[in-house]
């Protein structure tokens, strides 16, 4: 079980950078006639700083899981464990 959700998790920050690459300005898009040159590479490079930080955020969460999800996880497992051993007592 463990194992599923760290893995959910990987794949969730994944596509959260992938929709941040995706936010970024394409060749050929409309310009607003409110953006300047320097407005849109401040933007460009905010979105992508933070796809990099997802990915990041990815990685460590593949290698070393969640400390969120783990902490949570463990908590429900120990009260199902306490429950059954209440059961069988």
């Amino acid at each position: 079980m463990q194992d599923i959700l760290l893995d959910g998790d990987h794949h969730y920050w994944q596509r959260r950078a992938q929709q941040f690459e995706d936010a970024r300005r394409k060749s050929g898009e409309y310009i607003g006639s409110e953006e300047t040159p320097e407005s849109m590479a401040a933007r460009d490079r905010a979105l992508t700083e933070t796809a990099q930080a997802c990915r990041n955020k990815a990685e460590a969460v593949r290698m070393y899981g969640d400390p969120e999800l783990t902490g949570v996880l463990s908590m429900v497992l120990t009260d199902q464990l306490l429950t059954e051993g209440r059961r069988a007592a």
